[in-house]
């Protein structure tokens, strides 16, 4: 359990007590904590204006700055001018009859403008500079400051030293009562806790409270350059003041929010020829600020990178890069380089009935490519083609050659009374006188083999 005691300035959190020096300021997280507005503020739009001198409300709504200003000729009119709060340059004006419009506030949840007069509010409708009025009614009390809390999402109603909360502006409940410090000028909200301006003739002071009406600090703002605050608000931390005085002092002040910025993290990646962003965040009010991280502008190339070898048959690619990025800046190709084939060689013989096979291999890719020999022309050749022996005689063994694949489908004698022939071509006398040994091959061929047998003078023993 943690408490605070803002009277004594003590913390205590369990066992342990911090005393803390009086004056600390709680308030939001980036809020300016230089209680000296004349060593802080800043002019922000200052000097004369196109517009009646008289200027009374001014809040930030969105991107922009509604400053009001009240013409003295009708007091019942009140001219609206939208100022775009980075360029100070108008976005446009609007006139309309909402009387003394000496308070207004942004509601950023409803987009909704409040403007508090004497007695009354009046409700627009605030898009992209663009006021549209909806609705007005009385309030049941008088001379109000008007503020929205965004973290509670209501609107404060000031008049005087008592302080109501609201949602509708039809039931006004009182949130707290102060002491007055004399004219209650103005009030704003940082989104946490109010700022309640008090006037006296050259000393504006501005005290800062809690939502439970707990005083925090005082802030002071004297001398000749703020005879008149008479509106705050805020945006991001910084507070913006709008002071009443002629001359070049009249206008709108800047007191910049005191930020606690991270480190620069990249989110954009810089490329050779884009810009990178790095950015760096507010831990108090999650603002962003941003610096470009330059690209060089130009690319820085590389050697040649072969991505694909080329093959044989296959045409392969090399490329460029920036050795910066990365990125592909020139790709050429590499021509197939061919096969390197080596002799060829037989791998099947051929025969009279099956062509041949040859073979040859790349000695890169290690392809290998076949091509057919032509079959054989059948031959049929014998080693006599004419035998003559005695018809006593064992015989005589007849030879022959074919070509591969062919063979004997037949073989006879013409006359087997005179000799015999076995398969193998062996040729057996029997008696005299003469006869033809036929051959025939698979393929169809034919061979004569001419045999005589001798009758001879004598008798063998």
């Amino acid at each position: 359990m943690i408490h605070f005691n803002l009277r004594k300035g003590i913390l205590t959190c369990g066992y342990f007590i911090l005393f803390i020096a009086s004056g600390i300021h709680v308030s939001a997280a980036c809020t300016n904590t230089n209680n000296n507005l004349n060593e802080v503020a800043q002019p922000f739009l200052t000097g004369t204006s196109p517009y009646e001198s008289h200027t009374q409300g001014m809040c930030i709504a969105e991107n922009y700055i509604v400053w009001t200003r009240t013409s003295d000729s009708d007091s019942s009119e009140t001219t609206y001018v939208i100022l775009d709060l980075k360029s100070k340059e108008e976005k446009g004006h609007y006139t309309f009859h909402t009387g003394h419009s000496n308070s207004l506030t942004y509601n950023s949840k409803k987009k909704e403008l409040a403007v508090v007069t004497d007695g009354y509010v009046y409700l627009f409708d605030f898009n992209d500079g663009k006021m549209t009025q909806k609705d007005s009614f009385a309030l049941s009390v008088h001379g109000c400051k008007v503020a929205y809390v965004s973290s509670k999402d209501y609107y404060v109603v000031s008049t005087g030293p008592r302080v109501f909360k609201t949602k509708n502006f039809k039931d006004l409940d009182l949130l707290f009562q102060m002491d007055e410090k004399g004219t209650n000028q103005g009030m704003g909200s940082d989104g946490e806790n109010l700022y309640i301006i008090w006037y006296e003739p050259g000393n504006n002071k501005i005290e800062e409270y809690s939502l439970d009406g707990k005083y925090i600090r005082t802030l002071s703002a004297a001398g000749d350059s703020f005879s008149e605050i008479e509106e705050l608000d805020f945006q991001k931390g910084n507070m913006y003041l709008n002071n009443t005085q002629s001359g070049t002092s009249n206008g709108i002040y800047l007191v910049p929010a005191e930020h606690h910025f991270s480190k620069f993290k990249t989110v954009i990646k810089k490329t050779c020829l884009k810009d990178g962003k790095k950015e760096r965040i507010c831990s108090g009010c999650g603002l962003k600020e941003s610096k470009i991280i330059h690209s060089i502008g130009h690319h820085k190339e590389s050697d040649w990178i072969i991505k694909k070898e080329a093959s044989c048959e296959k045409d392969g690619f090399k490329i460029k890069i920036c050795t910066v990025c990365k990125k592909e800046l020139k790709k050429e190709k590499i021509p197939a380089t061919g096969h390197n084939f080596s002799e060829w060689k037989q791998i099947q013989e051929p025969t009279v009935f099956e062509k041949g096979i040859e073979k040859r291999i790349c000695v890169y890719c290690h392809k290998e490519e076949t091509q057919e020999e032509d079959m054989l022309t059948p031959t049929i050749s014998l080693d006599n083609y004419d035998v003559e022996m005695a018809w006593y005689e064992k015989g005589y063994q007849l030879n022959w050659e074919l070509e591969k694949g062919d063979y004997i489908t037949e073989i006879f004698s013409r006359d087997n009374k005179k000799a015999k022939v076995s398969t193998d071509g062996y040729i057996t006398p029997k008696f005299p006188g003469k006869t033809d040994i036929i051959i025939k091959t698979k393929t169809g061929l034919t061979a004569t083999c001419h045999v005589k047998i001798k009758l001879s003078s004598f008798t063998p023993f």
